[in-house]
């Protein structure tokens, strides 16, 4: 299965987001899977009920489990230390994994959210060489394109800050100040240095 991307811009609904993730989870899922349970890990940003991306989750699993015609066996981790950038708890995370999968291989890999994505990119040699791999709930730059594996997928959206604030003006014309409301974790750094460049 080679490298197959899937742009959608800000504006296209979630769901359709979601159906995109879906169509070509089951292309790997047929390509990689015969008839007997198979096992499927979903690798969280935040936390499996970080909201947004807990929804884009489940809405996956719920969607997989009516299509399958496998019995499929999920798994659920999440980068505890994406908030604060704990490479130290990182690389216990990627001994943890290596020993756990190390006699039965997953079958494919969910990484949703861009911390997600970041990890696997970054381990992907140490873990994963040749699971197929989705990235989803990610925008498009926060995905390292030019080391993507023959067997990952990315499914990713694209945040247009300019299009957002035609938005506001649009509902709220008389607005003149739009306060911005952010954190300090490695993934809120690295917007609001985006939003920045792309508003100032």
């Amino acid at each position: 299965m080679g490298t197959r991307h899937s742009g959608l811009a800000t504006g296209t609904s979630h769901l359709c987001m979601i159906c995109g993730a879906l169509i070509i989870l089951c292309g790997a899922i047929n390509y990689a899977m015969a008839a007997d349970a198979k096992r499927v890990m979903f690798l969280h940003s935040f936390g499996p009920q970080f909201k947004p991306w807990s929804d884009y989750a489940r809405t996956i699993r719920a969607e997989t489990i009516r299509q399958a015609k496998w019995s499929i066996d999920f798994s659920d981790f999440s980068l505890a230390g994406a908030r604060s950038d704990d490479r130290e708890s990182e690389a216990l995370l990627v001994q943890y994994l290596r020993a756990l999968y190390l006699r039965e291989p997953l079958d494919l890999i969910i990484a949703v959210g861009a911390p997600a994505a970041s990890f696997i990119q970054r381990h992907r040699s140490e873990l994963f060489l040749t699971t197929p791999m989705i990235f989803t709930a990610v925008d498009r730059r926060r995905v390292d394109y030019d080391h993507l594996s023959e067997n990952d997928t990315v499914v990713a959206v694209n945040h247009d800050f300019a299009a957002i604030l035609t938005t506001i003006l649009q509902v709220l014309p008389d607005t003149k100040t739009v306060a911005i409301v952010n954190g300090v974790s490695p993934n809120e750094v690295f917007w609001h240095e985006e939003i920045q460049r792309f508003l100032f």
